[in-house]
């Protein structure tokens, strides 16, 4: 990274190396923790809500309209509002209202996925008013977003606080699980559901899911405040934006994270597109989605010995070029093409989500960890409205194969910069560190 050099250098460059203590808990041990434990099956009730609702929510658009268009905006209106409120709500959560917007984050989703519900018969908060049922998939899908934002800066910045700080790369990596499991068993447990009990039913268990997450979140005792929340409170977005910019790696993670993002898009968006375009059932989109879920979750005991073998920037460069061949994969016209394209890019997206992941844990100072995690979310999912245009305009223009590869190139294109940053940053056992700090002048 680069910082002012203390001896009047331009810039000093070094290796960041993490230490972790040999007596840190084992993964087993922190799931065992009596906050932490409960926290992450939390998020894993939540996400696995989010996404019964997500791929539903596509499937039910296109049989609605029968347009990618309309595919795509169904994932422009519930990613929009967390590129827009999350930077603000990642200050309120460096200021001290974190366990507050946790909690209310997971009850606004919860009304989100069931005002999706009365387009279908399912249960109802409101009496169904003159709007076309895919308008009320569009307003359900916009508030399900809104809730998200409130409480996704405050539940990524709050690992850091449940654990020792020599454990933060392992809970990090135990935290990345329920992105990785709900992305397998909500398509698929949603898919089982819309064939036997309709959608009503699938948006009415995503927000029965929320609201059991916002309980626990609710009794488990999480800290109100964050740490630094009185230095936070002097500090605004723009000191934080400065900060990642000027820091190298940081800002280099931010960028690789906005990848990721955009290259699991197609997961979502373009599923119903590719199984039209094999002429499958309608569950196949369902089918496709599970897959990039299931290679999500394989992909899970390959992480830590990829971040040890070429350190987290080399383990997050091999994760995108993943998803860039499972993308290229997925264009061939074949179902089994398809369903194989989506699990190797499951399998990327899961080795490079973790490794951004823990590199932003690991570089983010703690007065401005919820701030640098909402700039996280804005790079996440900034990408995912503008991909979801393209990909449902974009389709019906020029065709899914132009699209599939203009998102694999971009990939490829950030893991060639994260390849040759492989090493900089490294999690080693205590007694391995050695100072390799080097003071040069560099252009």
């Amino acid at each position: 990274m680069g910082r002012p050099c203390p001896n009047n250098c331009v810039w000093y460059t070094y290796k960041v190396v993490v230490a972790v203590a040999p007596f840190a808990r084992t993964p087993r041990r922190l799931l065992l923790d009596r906050r932490f434990g409960p926290f992450v099956l939390a998020r894993l009730c939540a996400g696995i809500g989010v996404w019964i609702h997500a791929p539903i929510a596509a499937i039910e658009m296109y049989r609605l309209t029968g347009s990618a268009v309309w595919v795509g905006l169904v994932g422009v209106v519930q990613f929009a509002p967390q590129v827009l409120l999350a930077p603000i709500l990642g200050i309120l959560a460096d200021r001290g209202h974190a366990r507050l917007q946790i909690v209310l984050g997971y009850v606004v989703s919860a009304v989100g996925a069931l005002l999706s519900a009365p387009a279908f018969g399912g249960a109802a908060l409101l009496p169904v008013l003159a709007l076309s049922d895919a308008v009320w998939l569009l307003v359900g899908a916009a508030v399900v977003g809104i809730g998200f934002s409130i409480g996704g800066p405050a539940g990524l910045a709050m690992v850091a606080e449940l654990v020792d700080a020599d454990e933060v790369p392992a809970a990090t990596q135990l935290n990345s699980l329920p992105l990785l499991i709900s992305r397998t068993a909500g398509p698929a447990l949603g898919a089982v559901l819309l064939a036997g009990a309709g959608a009503g039913a699938c948006f009415a268990l995503s927000g029965g899911v929320n609201l059991a997450a916002a309980l626990v979140m609710a009794v488990l005792g999480l800290p109100r405040r964050l740490p630094g929340a009185g230095v936070a409170a002097a500090l605004g977005l723009g000191t934080t934006v400065r900060y990642v910019l000027a820091h190298r790696e940081l800002g280099l993670t931010l960028m690789g994270i906005a990848v990721v993002g955009a290259a699991s898009d197609p997961s979502t968006t373009l599923t119903p597109i590719l199984g039209d375009r094999v002429n499958a059932p309608a569950a196949a989109a369902g089918w496709m989605a599970a897959a990039f879920g299931l290679g999500s979750l394989l992909a899970v005991p390959l992480v830590t010995p990829l971040r040890r073998w070429q350190g987290l920037f080399g383990g997050a460069a091999l994760g995108l070029a993943l998803m860039a061949v499972g993308l290229a994969t997925t264009a061939v016209p074949l179902l089994a093409a398809a369903m194989a394209g989506m699990t190797i890019a499951g399998i990327g997206m899961t080795v490079g989500y973790t490794c951004f992941s823990i590199l932003v844990q690991l570089l983010s100072p703690a007065a401005m960890r919820a701030r640098v995690f909402a700039l996280w979310i804005v790079a996440f999912l900034g990408l995912r409205p503008i991909m979801s245009l393209l990909s449902g305009g974009g389709v019906e223009w020029v065709g899914v194969v132009p699209v599939l590869a203009l998102v694999g190139t971009g990939g490829l294109a950030v893991a060639a910069r994260c390849w040759v940053r492989r090493g900089s940053v490294t999690v080693e056992p205590s007694w391995a560190v050695r100072d390799e700090r080097a003071c040069k002048e560099t252009s």
